[in-house]
Order: structure tokens, then sequence, then C-alpha cells
């Protein structure tokens, strides 16, 4: 208790000092072990809201190829069930899974055929009575480019899709951007602008309850990724979340999710030092102090 009373203290001096807002207790735990996490790369959750199905990536090295698919495990009577591929993969990729805030569908990237460009977003339907996925839809040329469209969520009120692009008119390679729900098929995505957004990739982000944004840059480093926080009440200038508690120094820190059914904690993809596999799923308590 001591130790615990400690670490919060720290974390707490460190972010109050320099004004940030979001603070972190205990210590990142990986999240199931050999089970979600594993001895692959796995990337990026997202939960049913009512919090009995997840899914999230896993990438799997196939001798000089790299297979992107989408996994699931239900729960029932209380435990989650034997992780497995999706219905809705291909031959293709699919990745960056999102669960609809109102549970009725999934968000994911793919490359397969018939798409725009390289990587495009499409929407699959859920009926959560069935446990069953539809036909997965492509969103169309407001968002997907002859580029690559990557990770897209919405807000916690699904009224705004984010998602990156390197193809949309932008400060650098792939850039965050939002479009209402309502206007998918007709709006114009709208850049974040040149506080979330750089020169480098700008990707992989997740909206908090508490109306602010955590996002993934190479902002720094060029060979390495790292999350960062935008308070967007503020409007201050992104920072870097803490480097051995959620980043990390050497390798890429990415994926971030946070869900109402499990509230209070950030998910992240990394590697820290209880690491199985390359990238491992963790999970973090936080809360944000304004």
């Amino acid at each position: 208790k001591l130790i615990y009373c400690f670490f919060v203290f720290i974390f707490c001096a460190t972010f109050y000092s320099t004004g940030q807002t979001i603070i972190f207790q205990d210590s990142a735990e990986l999240f199931l072990p050999n089970f979600v996490s594993s001895e692959k790369t796995d990337v990026k959750i997202t939960f049913s809201p009512d919090g009995n199905k997840m899914l999230w990536g896993r990438a799997d090295q196939i001798g000089e190829k790299t297979v992107l698919n989408i996994w699931e495990s239900n729960k029932v009577n209380g435990e989650w069930n034997m992780p497995k591929p999706v219905c809705f993969n291909t031959d293709s990729s699919e990745f960056d899974p999102f669960f609809a805030p109102d549970g009725n569908g999934v968000y994911f990237f793919s490359n397969r055929k018939g798409g725009f460009g390289a990587d495009d977003i499409y929407y699959v339907l859920f009926d959560s009575g069935l446990n069953t996925f539809g036909e997965p839809e492509n969103l169309g040329a407001s968002v997907n480019t002859k580029g690559k469209e990557w990770s897209p969520v919405t807000d916690i009120n699904g009224e705004y899709l984010y998602f990156s692009s390197d193809s949309l008119s932008g400060f650098g390679k792939q850039d965050i951007f939002k479009i209402k729900l309502s206007e998918v098929h007709t709006g114009t995505p709208i850049n974040l602008g040149s506080l979330v957004n750089s020169a480098e990739d700008d990707f992989d982000m997740t909206c908090l309850p508490e109306n602010s944004l955590i996002f993934t840059s190479v902002k720094e480093n060029k060979d390495r990724a790292d999350l960062y926080y935008f308070d967007l009440d503020s409007n201050n200038k992104p920072y870097k979340l803490p480097s051995g508690i959620v980043n990390s120094d050497t390798y890429w820190t990415f994926g971030p999710a946070v869900f109402l059914s499990d509230k209070g904690y950030l998910y992240f993809s990394g590697h820290l030092d209880s690491n199985i596999g390359r990238t491992d799923i963790y999970r973090i308590r936080y809360f944000i102090n304004k």
C-alpha cells in the first residue's frame, strides 16, 4: 500500500508540475497473457458495449509476409472462450477493429479487393442477439482514397468518425481526420490541425469521455511511435505520455482504447518489461484531473 501511494504521488507530482491532467495509477498490466496477449503481435483491442465480446488485431509472420487478421473472444458464463479469427477476415488484411458505441457494428480497415486504394475503412453490422456479423461495406469515397486509411474510431456519443489517412490534404504522412457519421458518404473530412498532426505519421487515436484524445505519433523519432494526450477543452499543445509507464524508449506504443464497459482503464499496445510477443496489449488505470 505504501509503494502504491508513492507511485501515485510521483505520477501526480509529475503531471501537476507541468500542468498536465491525465494521472495514471499503479503500473500497466499485461492483458490476458497467453490468451489475448500472445507470442504474436497483438494490437488495438475493442469491446462490445455490453462487455461480452472483444475483438483485436493480430499480426502473424508467415515467411516474408505479414498477415493481419482480426480475432475475437466471447464471454460465456462469465469466462472468455477460446480466441478465433472473425468470420469476415479474408485472404487480405483486416485490422484496427472498433465497436460502434451502439453495439450495432464494427469499423475496421482492409486492403481487400474492390476498395478505392491501398487500405480502406469498412463497417460490418453486428447482431448481438444472434452473435453474428453481416457483410462488410466500404464507407465510400468521402472517407477512402487511393492511399491508406487506418484506425477508425468514433467519439463516445457516436457523432463523429475519426480516422487517419495519408492521401487527404494534410500536414505529413498519416494525418488524423474527423467527419460526422451522418455525412460519412457525402461530407468532407476535417483535418484535426497542426497541434495534432505533424510532418510524420499521426494516427491511431481514441476519444476519452472527458473530451480529450489520446493518439499515436512519430513526432520525436521516426523509428518509434509514442502515445500523446490532447485536451480538447484547453486546446493546449499535446504532450507525450510517460516512458516506462505507457510509452517505451525503444519500441512502438500505439493502439490506445477506452471503454465505458471498463471505465477508468486505458488500453494500449506496446512492449514493456512483461512482454510475451513483439507487441502485446496492456491496460492501466487512469483518471483526468481538470
